[in-house]
């Protein structure tokens, strides 16, 4: 098939999908094209890398950017913002009701003065600043349920088929060399073949928890199973083509976890199993001193010590290291002499440290550390919390927190420009959403009581007038939703 014709067909497949989206959601927002545009960017590359016919992976490119990738992050940030502006509420729902990631971010913002290039330092926070905008976008929407299922399911839809037609009609675009083994490799719409992994296996997960876990909103008809069943075939191809050890092992990991969560095999609750994760984590390292379980793993996914050299690039960067309590300044690390540094020493260009962890460690030194490990155990409660009240989305977050932990022990994934700390961020913001307008309904409760026992005792009769003349802002959210969302976009 000609490829061009081949992009047509594949345009009328992705259209025809984002029409039958209106058979089981009965609200489309317009608004999420803004989410959906950012996150489409965060899984696959710029805008100008697009619009390039090869990757330009530079040092100067790297370090300056480009005009229009500026262009297009600003418009995202200003037309997110706009939108929630018009949301009453919506800022105080995003930032107020979580507070970890406030501090984080003032933090973060803080560190632009000492970094060594505050203007590129200030620069990315505003570019990164459109993430926190456009997940606020989708979590304070009216129906927060069908605005998370449609936002992931038509990235699927963009990310899965687009990948397999760049790889089988657009293969100048699609593939290309290992630059540390020389061996082949596929990277699809993405620019890595460990790009291509992490985008494979979001949408394993998306669409695994979507046919499992019953819709609150939207219908779940043969229809949408027989799609995301398609999906999964190809998003299963498309993992196995990338060759992604850590997106396998971290697929497998989220398909366990989300499995007994779903089928609760022996009648175990789904917050038993996240507790049985918790606990697992925390005895890893004394386990893995004791029986080397990181050599067996890594061996069994048929890697070498060294990650593919990933160790060694760990130990120049610690030796480099300067700055261990404040570190280099907001995403600065990999800036002027530093990374010119680096890439005359690894031949193959390294951009990132190749661990999440240690990237924080380098640009925001100890203080960083702290900050993000009290905002994971601020979203942990808030999981646990769901785990009991939520059978909706808090399974599915709950899979992406622990993908996340174990992903960033060999990528860098504690960064705005990375997927799966938007899908932390997003996770965190949907869990307290959640718990707003679960004590919202218990507050209502209270009130209704309250009310009915007032028209039932003759000397409560004035109370229940006193209470009735209150305006519904003063009393609370007893009639209005945490977020106050009572305004279409």
């Amino acid at each position: 098939m000609p490829p061009y014709l081949a992009l047509f067909l594949c345009v009328l497949v992705i259209v025809f999908l984002f029409r039958e989206d209106k058979k089981t959601f009965e609200r489309i927002p317009p608004a999420l094209w803004l989410p959906l545009i950012y996150f489409f960017i965060l899984s696959s590359r710029l805008p100008a890398q697009w619009l390039s016919q090869r990757l330009d992976n530079s040092l100067d490119a790297f370090q300056d950017g480009s005009p229009l990738d500026r262009s297009v992050h600003l418009g995202l940030l200003f037309g997110s913002g706009w939108v929630l502006s018009r949301r009453p509420a919506a800022f105080r729902t995003l930032f107020l009701n979580n507070w970890p990631l406030t501090l984080y971010l003032l933090y973060t913002l803080t560190s632009v003065a000492w970094s060594d290039f505050p203007l590129i330092a200030f620069r990315r926070w505003i570019r990164d600043l459109g993430l926190y905008f456009t997940i606020g976008v989708v979590v304070t929407d009216l129906d927060l349920d069908s605005a998370l299922r449609l936002l992931f399911r038509r990235l699927a839809y963009l990310t899965v088929t687009l990948s397999t037609l760049l790889i089988k009609y657009f293969p100048d675009m699609s593939r290309g060399f290992d630059q540390f083994t020389g061996q082949a490799s596929n990277y699809g719409i993405a620019t890595s073949k460990n790009g291509l992994g992490a985008v494979s296996l979001i949408c394993v997960v998306y669409l695994l928890w979507d046919s499992l876990t019953p819709h609150q909103t939207s219908k779940r008809s043969f229809r949408v199973i027989a799609v995301n069943l398609a999906l999964l075939a190809d998003a299963f191809w498309l993992m196995s083509l990338s060759s992604s050890a850590t997106s396998l092992l971290c697929c497998l990991m989220g398909f366990v976890l989300l499995a007994l969560m779903s089928f609760r095999p022996g009648g175990i609750s789904p917050k038993a199993v996240a507790w049985i994760f918790l606990f697992a984590l925390i005895t890893y390292v004394p386990a893995d001193y004791f029986l080397n379980i990181t050599e067996v793993v890594v061996s069994g996914a048929g890697r070498n010590m060294t990650l593919t050299g990933r160790t060694d690039v760990w130990a120049e960067i610690i030796r480099m290291n300067q700055a261990p309590i404040l570190g280099t300044g907001y995403e600065s690390f990999w800036l002027g002499e530093r990374i010119a540094h680096l890439w005359q020493v690894f031949f193959w260009g390294p951009v990132q440290a190749h661990n999440g962890y240690l990237e924080l460690y380098i640009n925001l030194g100890m203080v960083g550390i702290v900050l993000v490990f009290g905002l994971m155990c601020f979203l942990c409660a808030h999981i646990l919390r769901g785990l009991k009240t939520d059978g909706s989305t808090s399974p599915l977050a709950m899979c992406f927190f622990a993908i996340f932990i174990f992903y960033n022990m060999t990528e860098a994934a504690i960064r705005p420009c990375n997927m799966f700390y938007a899908l932390l961020v997003c996770a965190l913001a949907v869990s307290s959403r959640r718990k707003a307008r679960s004590e919202d309904a218990r507050l209502e409760s209270g009130d209704t009581q309250s009310r009915t026992l007032a028209g039932r005792q003759p000397g409560l009769g004035s109370r229940r007038v006193a209470f009735n003349s209150v305006p519904a802002g003063v009393r609370g959210s007893a009639l209005v939703p945490a977020c106050g969302l009572d305004r279409p976009d």
